[in-house]
């Protein structure tokens, strides 16, 4: 079941702030262009219905959103992330025992070596131990600091990204139902391109200024120049060499590892900036497999996963 089927079945679209608003793509400059255009014709070529992609040409965009690029429209959904999972957890929970502890963060992963447990894995944290037989890292940036070898740039390297919430005058059709528009980028003016930075709890003040000139040079008269955001805040994300996510059993996708150091533990991380739209289903390929293991049964891949994700093409991967 999709997030849209499921907001349905349960009936709340409201709840979650789901607006069905579509996706515009702006391309300042010819190369972004071009290259949009080569993905375009070669997914075309694969014979993907693509019937929901329109292209708009410089004065469409102008008349329609009151910038002087060219563009690219097609379908699309917002919602509020946090109030999404919260009901997916409320819904699980009502099929299955759950318990939910957060600010409880895992320090250490160690082999059970109780010979009365079961279970194969410890998990040490401040509120005490956990035993268990399967663990998922979903950690994201942060997935490195249980599992070793994902450190460095064959791995998940963390990365700082800035953003800001302003408000202006209407664009039309882009933003009718949200008032606010949330803006991030700028980390071409950082060292490295933030790659590597950690540290959330302070802004880059180049970025900030990158990030307040922006709207108002792309958008003429629609936003006021000097004006200051309503929000500012970062966070850290996980990008991966490839700029695609590790998603599978952490020593890959391969029955001969199924023994392994990290036999029972799984990742789902290294979304490279694009958690939102990809998280949810690397989430149930994760789930699909645990479910596949639990009951000694043979795990398929779905045909709407890119197999580049699994994270056998992440092991068979050489060392920088």
């Amino acid at each position: 079941m999709g997030m849209l089927e499921f907001i349905s079945s349960q009936n709340i679209a409201g709840a979650v702030d789901l607006v069905a608003g579509g996706h515009v793509t702006t391309f300042v400059t010819d190369d972004e262009f071009l290259r949009a255009k080569e993905d375009y014709d070669a997914v075309k070529a694969a014979g993907i219905d693509i019937s929901n992609v329109e292209w708009l040409s410089k004065e469409d965009m102008l008349s329609i959103y009151g910038v002087s690029f060219p563009g690219v429209r097609y379908g699309g959904h917002n919602l509020w992330p946090l109030k999404l999972v919260t009901h997916l957890y409320n819904f699980a929970k009502s099929k299955l025992s759950l318990s939910l502890h957060t600010s409880t963060p895992v320090n250490i992963v160690e082999r059970n070596s109780e010979t009365t447990n079961s279970h194969r894995w410890k998990l040490h944290t401040p509120r005490g131990l956990i035993s268990c037989s399967y663990v998922v890292h979903a950690t994201n940036a942060y997935a490195s600091h249980l599992i070793p070898h994902l450190r460095g740039s064959v791995g998940i390297v963390p990365t700082r990204g800035q953003v800001v919430a302003v408000r202006g005058t209407s664009l039309d059709k882009l933003s009718l139902e949200r008032p606010l528009y949330i803006l991030g980028g700028g980390r071409e003016v950082e060292s490295r391109f933030a790659h590597g930075e950690i540290d959330d709890s302070k802004s880059n003040e180049e970025v900030a200024q990158v990030l307040r000139e922006f709207l108002p040079g792309l958008f003429p008269g629609k936003f006021e120049r000097g004006m200051e955001p309503e929000m500012e805040w970062t966070g850290i994300m996980g990008f991966t060499r490839s700029r695609d996510p590790f998603v599978g059993p952490v020593g890959g996708y391969d029955a001969s590892n199924k023994h392994s150091n990290f036999d029972g533990q799984f990742v789902a991380a290294g979304y490279s900036g694009h958690g939102m739209p990809r998280a949810f289903a690397c989430a149930e390929v994760i789930a699909s497999m645990l479910f596949a293991e639990f009951h000694g049964k043979i795990w398929s891949a779905p045909k709407w996963l890119p197999h580049h994700f699994l994270t056998s093409s992440w092991a068979d991967q050489p060392d920088a």
